[in-house]
């Protein structure tokens, strides 16, 4: 028997073994092995590592296979953190909001500053919430205590710090900040170290607040209420914000409220009521339920991090300071469709700084990230 010249054309060299074999005999002119003419078996797949028992560490190896992927990913180099914070995220969208508004509180709980642009920090907007009014046994003040905070415009640059009200004259005070010993007052019954701005200051914030009370301590010569002012940096991941440096709102979501309302007869309310850092235009009504993150202007990026549970401020006219009734305030409209069980009335966001350092301004493109 005589053997032909076979080409390199009637068999790969990249067949599986089996191909290249059958191929070879039929060139050969020989019969083929039974078991080379059995049907093929599908791929072998790497089965699924045995699940351990619940609350139990898991002792057992991975397939080879399994070990051999994870290997492969381990090698790949890691992005760093920068490159992480300024790529587009996977889950961005790509409706493009708009930063509407930003809004700075200089002292806690006084009325919204906008502002064009804001720096971003570590405790939020650069200059937000860097001041309290304690009472006399530094106990942090709100509009839950004293809706008429509501009214104080505070204005902050540098060390100069301008305070008006209606019924008051005004006060310009030059903050020394960090001078002298600090005193450790209660937020919300978490204790922080904090600087007593002055007399002079706690003196004005009695005659606001205390109108009308009679009290004895300015005839002993003391103030019922005191300025408080925090350090570069504190303790609290929010510094003096209640739960995160930020509160991230959707105009949208304050409108579909005042639509609610507007069935019921009753007025529209401001945003301002529910004291955002950054407003946005252009989502679905109660949009920010969905995100994890945003990314403003394509290089500052911020961390959405819980929906917010709302008190009673939000029951506040921010231009008057007078508390609605409870029938008649937002928060009672709120409770019929935002109400959770255990989690209170959620409305608008929570997020905590990627990027401290970068500065934000109010028009600028917002992508978001959803989760």
């Amino acid at each position: 028997m005589g053997f032909k010249w076979l080409h390199p054309s009637r068999f790969s060299l990249f067949a599986p073994p089996r191909f290249a074999a059958r191929a070879m005999l039929m060139a050969l002119q020989l019969p083929s092995p039974s078991y080379l003419a059995a049907p093929l078996q599908p791929p072998r797949t790497c089965a699924a590592p045995p699940q351990p028992r619940v609350g139990a560490a898991s002792l057992a190896r991975p397939p080879m296979c399994a070990r051999r992927t994870t290997t492969l990913f381990a090698l790949s180099p890691e992005p760093s953190p920068s490159a992480e914070v300024h790529k587009t995220p996977a889950n961005a969208s790509a409706k493009v909001l708009e930063l509407a508004a930003l809004l700075t509180y200089p002292i806690k709980s006084v009325r919204a500053v906008g502002v064009p642009t804001a720096r971003l920090g570590p405790e939020g907007l650069e200059g937000d919430r860097r001041l309290l009014v304690a009472s006399a046994a530094n106990l942090a003040i709100t509009q839950r205590q004293h809706p008429r905070l509501a009214t104080v415009t505070a204005s902050l640059e540098g060390s100069w710090l301008s305070l008006r009200a209606p019924g008051q004259p005004p006060l310009n005070v030059t903050l020394p900040l960090e001078t002298g010993a600090p005193v450790t007052a209660s937020l919300f019954g978490s204790p922080v170290q904090l600087f007593d701005q002055g007399r002079e200051a706690g003196r004005w914030l009695t005659a606001l607040l205390d109108a009308g009370r009679p009290s004895l301590l300015p005839l002993l010569g003391m103030n019922a209420y005191k300025l408080l002012a925090a350090p570069a940096r504190t303790r609290r991941t929010g510094g003096l914000s209640d739960l995160a440096p930020l509160l991230v709102m959707c105009e949208e979501s304050v409108a579909d409220l005042n639509a609610r309302r507007a069935l019921r007869g009753q007025p529209p309310v401001g945003i301002d009521r529910f004291r955002p850092n950054i407003v946005l235009r252009g989502c679905a009504p109660l949009e920010e339920d969905t995100w994890c993150g945003l990314t403003i202007g394509g290089a500052a990026a911020v961390r959405i991090s819980s929906p917010c549970p709302r008190c009673t401020v939000p029951d506040v006219d921010q231009l008057t300071g007078a508390a609605d009734s409870p029938a008649a305030g937002p928060m009672t409209t709120l409770r019929g469709y935002r109400a959770r069980a255990g989690r209170g009335v959620l409305f608008g966001a929570y997020a905590s700084v990627l990027t401290p350092g970068a500065t934000i301004r109010v028009g600028a493109p917002v992508q978001v990230q959803y989760c």
